[in-house]
C-alpha cells in the first residue's frame, strides 16, 4: 500500500474502536488507525527544526502495520507572510484532512516534556483543529526506538511506500549507525506509532488482538 492509495470512505465503528478503509479496488480492510509524533528538533547548528508526524493502520487480521500518511511541520498553525505565502508549514492542516480521511485522532509521543509541552499547550488552544488531536505519552528511549523499527521490518510486520519521505529516510538513518534516532524525525516518529500499537494493542471487548474477524483484504 502506497501514500497514493488514499481511500475512498472511512467507517468508523465505536463498538470495536476500529475503522474499515474502503479503496478504489473495491477492497476493503478493518484497521486500527493511529498516529505517531516527532516534535520540531534541530538536526544542527544554523539548520531549521523540523517535526514529523505519520498516520498508520494496523490491520486486525494479522497486526501488520500500514503507513497511511505522513507530513512535516514545524509549528501548530501555519505561519505566512503577508501575500498569503506559507513560511512555517503548521501541523492542524494535516492533523485536520487526515481526521477526515481515516476517522481518527490518537498519537503516540514519547519525546520529553520540555520538547512536547509546549507544542501540545499551543494544540489544546488552537482554534483551527477540528478536532483536535490528542497525544498519549508513552515510555520510550532511543534504543527502544531503534530496536523496534528493525524488528518491524526485519518481521515484515510494517509496510511503506518506497516513494514515502518516512521510508527513504529511514533507510538512510539504518545505513549511518553514528547517528541517533531521536534527531531523525520521520524515524522516530514512525517508531512512536509501532512502539504505541504493542504498548495498547487492539481488543474486541474481553478478547485479545488477533481475535477471528471477517476476512478482508488490503490493496498491496
Amino acid at each position: 500500500m502506497n501514500l497514493a492509495n488514499i481511500p475512498l470512505a472511512a467507517r468508523r465503528n465505536e463498538q470495536r474502536k476500529t475503522v474499515t478503509l474502503m479503496f478504489r479496488s473495491g477492497k476493503q480492510a478493518e484497521f486500527l488507525i493511529r498516529g505517531g509524533v516527532c516534535w520540531p528538533v534541530s538536526p544542527g547548528f544554523g539548520l531549521e527544526s523540523k517535526g514529523w508526524c505519520v498516520l498508520c493502520g494496523k490491520d486486525v487480521r494479522d497486526g501488520r502495520v500500514y503507513l497511511f500518511d505522513e507530513s512535516p511541520f514545524q509549528c501548530i498553525e501555519h505561519v505566512g507572510d503577508r501575500d498569503g505565502n506559507i513560511l512555517h508549514l503548521g501541523l492542524t492542516a494535516w492533523t485536520n484532512t487526515v481526521w477526515a480521511r481515516f476517522q481518527e485522532r490518537l498519537y503516540f509521543q514519547g519525546q520529553p516534556e520540555n520538547e512536547a509541552l509546549p507544542f501540545m499547550r499551543a494544540m489544546a488552544v488552537s482554534t483551527t483543529a477540528r478536532p483536535k488531536p490528542v497525544f498519549l505519552d508513552i515510555p520510550a528511549t532511543a534504543d527502544q526506538a531503534r530496536v523496534t523499527l528493525d524488528t518491524f521490518r526485519e518481521t515484515d510486520r510494517v509496510a511503506m511506500s518506497e516513494d514515502s519521505d518516512t521510508f527513504k529516510a529511514i533507510m538512510s538513518f539504518r545505513s549511518r549507525p553514528g547517528v541517533k534516532i531521536e534527531t531523525v524525525p520521520e524515524a522516530w516518529a514512525m517508531a512512536m506509532a509501532l512502539i504505541g500499537f504493542e504498548l495498547y494493542p487492539w481488543r474486541r471487548g474481553d478478547k485479545p488482538f488477533g481475535a477471528k474477524v471477517e476476512p478482508v483484504e488490503v490493496d498491496e
